[in-house]
């Protein structure tokens, strides 16, 4: 058995094993000879099989995409076990979160799991919808050697399906459902000579909203995006093969609702005995006429429809008992996102057993988002706006290839990357109502309500150098052993100045240097069972809260910077591919444990003269231990039932306590790790009589335990713990109707209509309140498809 007291979870997830060599030939083709039934992955930037790569990676391929009814990021959770894909601002916003590595709300660190398009570095600001894919791979644990610094709890790789040179092909599909819901997908493929080819696909999608604002009638959380690409690949003889691909979008909506969901009583304390904060339960209820006069708080109401006569903690119960499709909110919401970039990979083989590879991209995105940030009809928050724009470009060059026999397999290359970005926040806050604004006024230090603008940009470079080789010592044993340097430089600009101390135009710097590296050991004990054990360590940088006091010091200190968070990793695992039985299966293992040190966390706290806001600090640190197990068995000819499970067991280290700007914080729990989750699914595939076509049917179950979306949900942020949840999907379809190439299905979503939440926003400590994000309701449809 694997020794559990250093471990915990990781496993390789490999679904719909029949569909391998169409996922490899809409990737581009391999030359690897996988174990039978197994999936090609590049998750060591080289492809090798599933079954023996030495990395907890979980795959879903062109064909398990469409399978499962997956269409968006926020799918992916449902179908790979230890993801979570966070919304903390609503569902069109979101982070992955992979053994507790992610990001906070109105944090300004860099995410601990990075997303990649064809190997160039992206950086996704709104959630999107997936089309015309080649795979999606999701690498667990750091993987900071390979895929540079930031990546400390994983990356997720998108392939999108390569042009093909030998045919003129595509594809035209259809969806409508409930909510108004509709959506348009298409491909088409034309062969330009016998080396070149162009692809060119597209997709729109439209939904009604799910949540109704009783305030004005308006149904919030819709959708309303479109998204086009092209890619152009060419080969120049036998050597030199090269591929560009561009691709734009745009997302447009009224806004996702973020619920009331728990607040501070006033003169209440929290588990650890700390006094809470209660500004929002307090102003907004009838104590605003002890403070403000008789008649305040009744005419705040007056103003104010769907406020509760008990204030703030009773609208908290009437939200309780609407549930998650229905709230009343008085704050503007919408949505004004677009994004695109451009990418080439060239590869030159440059001898029999070396190739030169050469990877460049641009990025762009932009994101405009309005939120009623106090989720309630109260004007606490009237206005919210948050802008996000970033410019990335990178330029990665290697050398890989094969020696002493093939017995070494190496990679070297240097990186180069820059990242611009402007983040900011407009938010007018604190009306108290035509009575109480002039009374109260002078006592804020002017009139209500009160406002203000925060902004800085970010110039963030980087620069490395890596190489990372295995060497087989016997045909079963292998070692792995890679480094990388990075240099990062971060400048800060304080864009609207710091009011009324600090002006426009302060500039911040700072630089950081750190190592990753792994090392590992890979042993083939039978030609169906792979073992393996690796040490990695990794690293994402420093930077600086535009938020805070433009001073060069932590947060502790009175300033805006905060240090670059370590981890170290142990993983072991193991992976069956093989027969018991008569029985195909599928099985993989993988435990581990993860040492972090000033592990980057948000804190919501009430800035002086700015207000409620968030400062990215470093804990002391933390460990991650957890383990993850998922399985598949072919039980009968096109009959695989399967399932995964993951458990994560995560603690504080060292000190968790700080006082920033005059608030305690009291980090106790981590937000948006789940405790266990775990995934089922049968998939039936049946060929029918004559020319009938395929018969293809699959159900998908999954459910995950509460968690919570706060840093200290056992301290100054209690009720910030979403209940457990489960849900049950399913497909059921003819593919190749009559060999015509049309394909008709009917898939469902959350087939019981479960009432769930997806993640949220702690702000106890700042205003005493907290919100959550509904997730979506039972969506169903009909799925049409013609390829031809």
């Amino acid at each position: 058995m694997l020794p559990l007291a250093l471990a915990v979870p990781a496993a390789a997830n490999a679904q719909e094993a029949d569909a391998d060599a169409a996922a490899q030939t809409e990737a581009g083709g391999s030359s690897i000879n996988a174990a039978e039934g197994d999936i090609v992955v590049t998750a060591r930037r080289r492809e090798e099989s599933l079954s023996r790569t030495p990395v907890a990676v979980s795959v879903l391929t062109s064909d398990a995409l469409q399978s499962r009814s997956i269409n968006s990021e926020a799918d992916l959770q449902t179908a790979t076990p230890g993801l979570i894909v966070r919304s903390t601002q609503g569902s069109s916003q979101f982070n992955y979160a992979i053994r507790g590595q992610s990001i906070d709300a109105f944090s300004v660190s860099q995410p601990g799991v990075l997303t990649y398009v064809n190997e160039f570095q992206t950086n996704a600001l709104s959630a999107g919808s997936l089309y015309d894919l080649g795979s999606v791979q999701v690498l667990k644990g750091p993987q900071g050697t390979l895929f540079g610094r930031n990546t400390t709890g994983g990356a997720v790789l998108f392939s999108t399906a390569a042009p093909e040179f030998d045919a003129f092909k595509g594809f035209a599909r259809g969806r409508v459902g409930n909510l108004g819901a509709w959506q348009g997908e298409g491909m088409i493929n034309v062969p330009l000579g016998d080396s070149a080819g162009l692809r060119v696909a597209g997709q729109v999608d439209q939904r009604k909203g799910f949540v109704r604002n009783l305030v004005n009638g308006e149904r919030l959380a819709n959708v309303d995006r479109w998204s086009i690409r092209a890619s152009l690949s060419f080969e120049i003889g036998d050597s030199i093969e090269s591929k560009f691909v561009a691709e734009y979008g745009r997302s447009k909506g009224n806004g996702d609702p973020i619920l009331a969901y728990s607040a501070n009583a006033p003169g209440s304390v929290g588990p650890n005995g700390q006094a809470l904060a209660a500004t929002v339960p307090t102003f907004y209820s009838p104590i605003l006429d002890t403070l403000a006069g008789p008649g305040a708080y009744a005419a705040l109401m007056a103003a104010y429809p769907g406020t509760s006569a008990g204030g703030y903690l009773d609208y908290i119960d009437l939200q309780r008992s609407l549930g998650t499709r229905a709230t009343y909110l008085d704050g503007e919401t919408g949505l004004d996102a677009k994004s695109g970039y451009i990418i080439n990979t060239t590869s030159i083989d440059i001898s029999d057993s070396a190739q030169i590879k050469n990877i460049v991209g641009y990025s762009y995105n932009r994101n405009f988002s309005l939120f009623d940030q106090d989720g309630s009809p109260f004007p606490f928050y009237e206005y919210v706006q948050t802008r996000n724009r970033v410019k990335s470009i990178s330029e990665e060059l290697q050398l890989s290839g094969e020696a002493v026999d093939n017995r070494l397999t190496y990679i070297l290359g240097v990186y180069y990357s820059n990242e611009k970005r402007t983040s900011g926040q407009t938010f007018r806050y604190f009306n108290l109502g035509p009575v109480a604004n002039p009374v109260l006024g002078p006592v804020f230090g002017g009139s209500l309500p009160l406002g203000n603008r925060l902004e800085g940009d970010f110039d963030i470079s980087s620069i490395g150098a890596f190489a990372q080789a295995s060497f087989k010592f016997t045909d079963t044993l292998s070692m792995t052993g890679g480094f990388r340097y990075t240099q990062e430089k971060n400048k800060f600009t304080e864009v609207s100045g710091f009011a009324p101390f600090y002006p426009a135009g302060i500039v911040e710097k700072r630089k950081d240097s750190e190592p990753s590296w792994t090392i590992g050991l890979e042993y083939q004990a039978t030609p169906s069972l792979f073992f393996y054990g690796t040490y990695r360590g990794s690293w994402r940088g420093g930077g600086f809260n535009y938020n805070a006091p433009p001073v060069n010091a932590p947060a502790e200190l009175g300033g805006n910077s905060f240090d670059p968070e370590t981890i170290e990793d142990i993983e072991f695992g193991a992976k069956f591919n093989g027969y018991l039985g008569s029985v195909h299966t599928r099985a993989n293992l993988a435990v581990y444990k993860s040492w972090v040190d000033g592990i980057q966390r948000i804190a919501y706290l009430t800035f002086p003269d700015v207000g409620p806001g968030g400062a990215t600090v470093n804990a002391d640190g933390a460990t991650f231990q957890g383990v993850e197990l998922d399985a598949e068995f072919t039980v009968a000819p096109g009959v695989v039932i399967g399932g995964s499970f993951n458990h994560t067991d995560p603690k504080y280290r060292g000190d968790t306590q700080q006082t920033l700007f005059g608030t305690f914080i009291d980090f106790t729990t981590f937000a948006d790790v789940t405790k266990y989750s775990g995934s089922g699914y049968i998939d039936v595939t049946a060929p029918l009589a004559g020319d009938t076509g395929e018969l293809r049917a699959r159900l998908d179950v999954y459910a995950q335990s509460s968690l919570y979306f706060s840093n200290y949900g056992q301290s100054g942020a209690p009720g910030t713990k979403l209940p457990s949840y489960e849900l049950v999907n399913a497909r059921v379809g003819l593919d190749n109707i009559g060999g015509s190439g049309v394909s008709a299905a009917f898939f469902a979503k959350n087939i019981f209509d479960k009432e769930y939440y997806v993640g949220g926003i702690g702000l106890g400590t700042a205003g005493g309140y907290n919100l959550a994000v509904p997730g979506e309701p039972r969506t169903y449809g009909i799925d049409i498809s013609f390829r031809f």
